[in-house]
């Protein structure tokens, strides 16, 4: 699979939806005992799930928004669909989301409602940006209760958890190498047999076919690190980088790409790890 592919620029352009989220550790304290602060977060953590996975799927549902440098005239476009897409799927979160969020995060949840709120009416896309999110990804991935992983992203390879328990799961991609990585991540639909290594060179519709896109980031600069939020069924994932080979900072800021077909991709250097889900 290219690594310019509409597949992977839906990714790129979710970043900031995919990741406005997080998770953390309490304990299992009988809620009926928990203090009013907690119970709060823990509601914010749940509406925040559901606004990520509403807005991952207008994102990949909506060829206009599927680069990561949206044409505003395409965009245009396709308001009325993203607008009643939004309505039934997102709008209700953001209802719950905005009306008692942690204390920590009242001024961020007001920019981030405004974000979204012009993100409906006009299609301002600003909110795709990579750290549009960054201090609300940061909380929720310390303070919620789901389940959490810290990916360690070098030269070629991701560390981390291999397993996991259906359910949301907030991930924190650090980039621990020298060149620049993402990660995306694909569920394996039914009746997939191929190896991973073959479903990665197959046209894109014949893989997108057989690996579902789930979530994803954009480039992670080395030293720097980003979240994904993603909501996993019971099966078989895979987590794959499809940045180009040589991607540093100083090439990228050169000019050079950072997808394309002028170097191979990371996952074909072995920047690819198959997760299970049960």
């Amino acid at each position: 699979m290219k690594g310019d592919t509409n597949l992977t620029r839906v990714l790129l352009a979710a970043v900031a939806i995919a990741s406005v989220g997080g998770a953390c550790t309490f304990g299992s304290d009988d809620a009926r005992s928990a203090p009013p602060e907690k119970e709060r977060i823990e509601r914010s953590c749940a509406a925040n799930a559901r606004v990520v996975a509403g807005l991952d799927e207008i994102v990949i549902s909506t060829n206009a928004l599927q680069t990561d440098e949206p044409d505003p005239a395409e965009v245009t476009g396709a308001l009325p669909k993203i607008q009643a897409d939004y309505d039934e799927l997102v709008a209700p979160a953001v209802t719950e989301l905005q009306a008692d969020p942690p204390s920590e995060l009242r001024a961020e949840i007001e920019r981030l409602v405004g974000q979204l709120q012009r993100f409906r009416d006009a299609g301002d896309t600003a909110l795709l940006e990579p750290d549009a999110t960054s201090t609300i990804d940061a909380f929720y991935y310390e303070n919620c209760s789901t389940t959490r992983s810290e990916i360690d992203a070098t030269e070629y390879a991701f560390g981390g958890s291999t397993t996991f328990v259906p359910g949301v799961v907030r991930f924190k991609l650090v980039n621990n190498g020298s060149e620049l990585h993402h990660m995306v991540l694909f569920r394996r639909t039914s009746g997939t047999t191929e190896s991973l290594d073959q479903l990665l060179v197959l046209p894109e519709v014949e893989m997108s076919e057989k690996l579902a896109a789930v979530a994803g980031s954009g480039p992670v600069r080395p030293g720097s690190s980003t979240y994904v939020t993603g909501t996993l069924e019971r099966g078989d994932y895979a987590m794959v980088c499809f940045v180009s080979e040589g991607s540093t900072p100083e090439r990228v800021e050169g000019g050079a790409p950072v997808f394309g077909e002028s170097a191979p991709p990371h996952f074909a250097l072995g920047m690819k790890r198959e997760l299970t889900v049960g």
